[in-house]
């Protein structure tokens, strides 16, 4: 018994840290490959994912990078096929912020030339998930078609996160990936990867669980064969 212990635990250690070594690799991939996609020129409603503003109001440099990514986009749109597409700045107000964050990014917007007609804010939201959640259903009310046609814009390590969290809600979008600092991106990485375990755990143990029962109950088989 002590044998099969023994071996129970450095089963268990060995199965664990590789599935979760298989899972950081296939995130960094599909992390990749995410930012690498091109959308097409027919989008009706561009999403800006929120984050921290300022003690001002006025938006962080990494928010500041997700407007101007959306902004550049819609421009080239524009200038490609001669559609303009609406801006859904999305993000509701900390207890640390003077305003929302949707409101600071709608001010950035407009200060950038961006008519206010063009700019539907969702200024309810507290995180990722509420924020496609809440934009779908102001896009929704506005009359858009929440089936097709909508990109949203958020930092790099951002991206693929988004793209699970807005299928969760029934939300295809297309992503459109802004640059952060060399320094930053690997500690923001671990977190989004860690987020992305946690939005999944129940599935991620059901099937640890499954499988290093099956592996042990091997070894006991031919321990005791």
């Amino acid at each position: 018994m002590a044998i099969w212990l023994s071996l129970a635990m450095m089963t268990t250690f060995s199965y664990v840290m590789c599935y979760l070594e298989c899972m950081l690799f296939s995130t960094m991939i599909c992390a990749v490959l995410s930012t690498r996609y091109r959308p097409s020129y027919d989008k009706e409603y561009i999403i800006i994912l929120g984050c921290a503003i300022r003690r001002d109001g006025t938006p962080t440099p990494l928010l500041k990078g997700r407007i101007d990514r959306a902004i550049a986009f819609e421009r080239e749109q524009f200038m490609k096929s001669g559609r303009h597409a609406y801006f859904v700045p999305s993000g509701g107000q900390g207890s640390d912020e003077v305003i929302s964050e949707a409101e600071s990014m709608k001010r950035y917007l407009v200060e950038q030339g961006i008519p206010e007609e063009q700019i539907i804010k969702e200024d309810k939201s507290v995180n990722t998930l509420q924020n496609f959640e809440f934009s779908k259903k102001v896009i929704g009310e506005h009359g858009g078609d929440i089936k097709k046609c909508i990109a949203f814009s958020t930092t790099n390590y951002h991206v693929f996160r988004g793209y699970t969290l807005a299928q969760r809600v029934s939300l295809r979008v297309h992503g459109l990936s802004t640059k952060t600092k060399p320094y930053f991106y690997p500690n923001a990485f671990v977190r989004e990867f860690i987020g992305l375990l946690y939005e999944q755990k129940g599935k991620h143990i059901l099937f640890l669980v499954l499988v290093i029962a099956y592996l042990l109950l091997y070894d006991l088989t031919l321990l005791i064969l």
